[in-house]
């Protein structure tokens, strides 16, 4: 069995990689002609085009990963099935369960690569590529609107207000903290700036007003600067709370929900679905090999363009599902743990009830 396993390892393997430099392909063309424009009016030399799309290839390589798979199981599988090669391994007692382990032994290394690209590759290049784009494309950070209006609760009795968190030179300006008992607020205090003092590891409040409101009576006082209001958040846990989720790395995404259910944060439903699709979307491609492989071998007859459109297909719909379920996890209509992983249970019940029902 190592000679035949061997043989269909490498035939899964070369078709694999095959599979997904077409789709790298296609994708940097299609956009390539939706960007051209954009290109020529900002003059960007061939150079940083091709540094643009440098960053971008891990991203594409994520995505089409599943759909990569999926033709290259359907497309192997059936070429085994058309020169009889599948028949002659089922007469000599090689059962469908046991053809699936070189195609598994693939599916592991690749859903291995996607969760690594997934988890902590493709974040980092979202960076460079969002500076890119703002840097000689002139398009504003996707993130940057997150820099407006801030509200942390900083712990279950105290609010934090920032208009706004320049985080290129680490200022927060308009700065209010609202501080509670109960229902009531027993002092508030705001200030022009914010600024973190790495050496003492203090927020520094300036033109600072503090209003005490805990005897009944209004009282107030002002400084021009403040140090000694304590805060929770350092200027790290600051910029990693005010990050887009998509370009935090896994490590990064799982510490920042920590900090936000520490702190009080209810709303995080968000933050969860999506790290969660980090973890389920690499494991899609095992799965579509158990729909992959039966699928092909009951058919006697498969040419590419069929293959590849049973891909399309099927890659459509597992995006739809992941996006309809995402959204609804997002507004909490449904646990947001179960919205990013229903996909996956969805086509894992699939493939199961097809290997199940084809020909052993």
């Amino acid at each position: 069995m190592k000679i035949l396993d061997r043989y269909i390892f490498l035939e899964f393997l070369t078709t694999l990689s095959f599979a997904s430099l077409s789709f790298i392909s296609i994708f940097v063309l299609v956009d390539l002609i939706e960007k051209i424009d954009d290109f020529i009016d900002h003059n960007v030399t061939y150079t940083q085009i091709a540094q643009y799309y440098l960053y971008f290839t891990p991203e594409i390589i994520k995505l089409t990963a599943p759909i990569s798979t999926l033709l290259s199981s359907l497309f192997v599988t059936g070429r085994l099935s058309k020169y009889i090669e599948l028949s002659s391994m089922k007469a000599s007692g090689i059962s469908l369960y046991r053809l699936l382990v070189p195609f598994f032994l693939v599916g592991i290394l690749i859903t291995g690569l996607d969760f690594y690209l997934s988890g902590w590759i493709v974040p980092d290049f979202e960076k460079l590529k969002t500076k890119f784009e703002a840097a000689y494309l002139g398009k504003v950070n996707k993130s940057s609107g997150k820099n407006a209006n801030i509200y942390l609760l900083e712990t279950p009795t105290r609010i934090v207000k920032i208009r706004y968190f320049n985080e290129h030179a680490n200022i927060c300006y308009n700065v209010e903290v609202q501080n509670y008992e109960g229902s009531s607020l027993q002092w508030r205090v705001d200030a022009d700036q914010m600024t973190y003092d790495t050496t003492s590891g203090k927020w520094v409040l300036k033109k600072v007003v503090y209003r005490d409101f805990s005897n009944g009576a209004e009282r107030f006082a002002s400084a021009a600067e403040v140090d000694t209001v304590h805060f929770s958040f350092n200027l790290k846990q600051l910029k990693a709370s005010n990050a887009d989720l998509d370009q935090m790395t896994l490590t990064e995404h799982g510490d920042y929900i920590d900090s936000r259910r520490k702190a009080g944060f209810s709303t995080i439903n968000e933050a969860l679905v999506k790290y969660h699709l980090k973890i389920a979307f690499p494991l899609s491609c095992l799965i579509v090999i158990l729909i992959g492989v039966p699928l092909s071998a009951q058919k006697k007859r498969s040419g590419l363009a069929l293959e590849a459109g049973l891909s399309i297909v099927i890659g459509f719909i597992y995006i739809g599902l992941q996006k309809t379920f995402s959204t609804l996890g997002y507004k909490t209509t449904i646990d947001p743990i179960f919205a990013a992983w229903f996909p996956d249970l969805f086509f894992l019940g699939v493939g199961l009830f097809m290997l199940v029902k084809a020909k052993k």
